[in-house]
């Protein structure tokens, strides 16, 4: 019993020293990308390009996570993390350096479209499915964790970029973003050489038991490991396509637009880049909330008021002129956005096991990508015909109502939802 104890405690420690490796990658890859939308007007006006031709490069760039995605998720199941995240590291860095010589749109399209969303596509799929595999009852909280990095990288960096453009140009900050993504990449590269014990999932599963009891069963259990062909194969698969998809559609229209948005009402840049400072502080401090909320309600539940939320704060977006009322909105829009994400990423493993977490999650973040790709050009296009976001803030908000419907049917799959 004096050994048993000592072990466990390790194994328990281990994990949160992946959560924070991975908690800080996620900060350097999405501080960096989702900064874009501070990049987006200095380089459209150097390059002489339209709006909807620039914004193209963040569509293309989650064309490429979603494509990458795929595979990494697969080849992490396969033979672990470490090895696809150092090729996507390396990919990334040499693409946002690569931006420094930018001089056309093919370029651009080609260093940051393909090259930093192919690496962002090897930091997504492994980093969750790591951490999923190490947690099963604090799964929400440690998944949230990680995610709060993203929030963290895109509350800090986007201020960061704005006030370092102002004074050296987009160019020498993108040298500076290819220097952080090697810097943050290197704890995971050394923590996630471990594999998750087996035992601890067994008991992780004894507390689950013992939690759900307790809270009346609202915390749902996984009967079974379903590998990815089988996954593919229930309605909650395509449930969280459809989830994915809206969710990312209406988060690329605010994350890419909402600075040029800001803009065009009088504000300045960087009095424009807080928006999304104020987006990510909501987004973080939904990480813990979410956790409790899922405790007290259920995940299901839980996501479909987040996702009504988002899709409220879109509806109130139109016509808003005020810079406070858009610090405001873009805070509650984080709030539910940062919920909503990390419940729909826990529930994969929660629905799903984790034996072959990282290739669902893989096969999940296409739909992502294909909203990632959309909400950028969509409402790029519509500001180019009509000078206006409100038609494209009005569009994010009914596909969110969607997502929320759709989130009423992510349950564990049984006989009645599969579709053979």
């Amino acid at each position: 019993m004096t050994e048993f104890k000592p072990r466990v405690q390790s194994k328990i420690s281990w994990g949160w020293l992946v959560v924070a490796a991975a908690t800080f990658m996620t900060f350097g890859f999405y501080g960096a990308s989702g900064s874009f939308g501070v990049f987006l007007k200095p380089i459209e006006e150097t390059l002489n390009l339209t709006r909807a031709s620039t914004s193209s490069a963040m569509s293309i760039f989650m064309a490429f996570t979603g494509i990458t995605g795929i595979i990494s998720g697969r080849l992490t199941d396969k033979y672990g993390p470490r090895i696809v995240i150092v090729i996507g590291v390396l990919i990334g860095s040499l693409g946002y350096l690569l931006m420094n010589w930018t001089n056309s749109l093919w370029q651009m399209y080609l260093f940051f479209g393909v090259m930093t969303g192919a690496s962002m596509g090897t930091c997504f799929a492994p980093v969750i499915a790591t951490v999923s595999k190490w947690f099963t009852h604090k799964r929400v909280l440690a998944v949230g964790i990680t995610t709060a990095g993203m929030s963290l990288g895109q509350m800090a960096l986007p201020v960061f970029s704005a006030h370092f453009i102002a004074s050296n140009g987009w160019r020498l900050t993108y040298i500076v973003m290819a220097v952080l993504l090697l810097i943050t990449a290197i704890p995971a590269v050394i923590y996630f050489g471990k594999k998750p014990p087996q035992d601890n999932y067994t008991d992780s599963s004894r507390q689950d038991r013992k939690n759900s009891a307790g809270m009346g069963g609202k915390i749902s259990r996984v009967s079974r490991q379903w590998s990815a062909g089988e996954a593919v194969k229930t309605v909650p698969f395509w449930m969280f396509i459809i989830v994915g998809f809206v969710t990312a559609t209406g988060f690329y229209i605010l994350l890419v637009h909402i600075v040029a948005y800001a803009i065009g009402t009088g504000i300045a840049a960087v009095d424009a880049a807080l928006i999304l400072t104020f987006f990510n502080i909501g987004s973080i401090g939904a990480q813990f909330l979410v956790w409790y909320m899922v405790r007290k309600l259920s995940s299901r539940i839980t996501l479909v008021m987040v996702l009504g939320l988002q899709a409220l704060i879109l509806f109130l977006l139109i016509g808003t002129t005020s810079f406070y009322w858009l610090i405001i909105l873009g805070l509650v829009f984080g709030m539910g956005f940062g919920g909503s994400n990390t419940i729909r990423l826990s529930m994969i493993s929660e629905i799903f096991g984790t034996r072959s977490a990282g290739a669902i999650i893989g096969l999940v973040s296409v739909a992502w990508s294909v909203g990632g790709v959309v909400g950028p050009i969509l409402a790029g296009y519509i500001f180019d015909v009509s000078q206006s976001y409100n038609t494209a803030f009005l569009i994010g908000g009914l596909l969110l109502v969607v997502g929320a419907v759709a989130g009423f049917f992510l349950k564990s799959p049984d006989s009645r939802s599969d579709f053979n």
